[in-house]
């Protein structure tokens, strides 16, 4: 909610509108730790979700959720990532 309002706060505020100036307000400073305190939370679910993916090993695997849908987290974490050659 907090990281909401402070980017709602931005846009209304010309000032803020320069990154570099907004870093110095008392709002950008609120918003990089918010900012941060949600990317190490979501940092830990995706470690601990990979950690469970690993132990489960070939039953994590799209083959064996048939029937049964899989979450978007672990389809993520088990794609293969696959580059054409141009």
């Amino acid at each position: 909610m907090e990281l909401s309002t402070l980017v709602v706060r931005r846009q209304r505020r010309l000032l803020h509108h320069p990154t570099w100036l907004y870093r110095l307000s008392g709002d950008g400073r609120r918003f990089a730790r918010a900012c941060a305190t949600v990317h190490a939370f979501t940092a830990a679910v995706v470690q601990r979700r990979r950690q469970e993916l690993r132990r489960m090993g070939h039953q994590a695997w799209p083959e064996g959720h048939q029937g049964r849908r899989m979450d978007f987290i672990d389809l993520l974490l088990l794609a293969k990532v696959v580059t054409i050659a141009a």
